[in-house]
């Protein structure tokens, strides 16, 4: 069987190929309670951030604020909510 005749810079290309470190790396799986925790923390913000604006809004639409500043005050005062809320978990989560 003949041999195949490479040209130059196939020869390089094959060179290249030998020497080429993988692709890929050594699978190392991450803490399971730590990516759970993230995972409930990230839900729990989201329920507290809907309560607190439906709760806000009525208490605004009940003060016969404008409806749209009403819901933007709202909004404001639910994220205020849900920042408080982060750094109180933040600190017992430090403990």
């Amino acid at each position: 069987m003949p041999v195949r005749k490479l040209q130059s810079y196939e020869i390089d290309h094959q060179e290249e190929l030998n020497h080429q470190v993988p692709r890929y790396q050594a699978y190392t799986p991450e803490e399971q309670s730590d990516a759970n925790l993230k995972e409930i923390l990230f839900f729990v913000n989201i329920a507290v951030f809907c309560i607190c604006v439906a709760i806000f809004s009525f208490i605004f639409l009940a003060l016969k604020l404008s409806t749209a500043l009403a819901f933007v005050a709202a909004i404001g005062s639910s994220l205020l909510v849900l920042k408080v809320q982060r750094s109180i978990i933040k600190r017992k989560r430090r403990r």
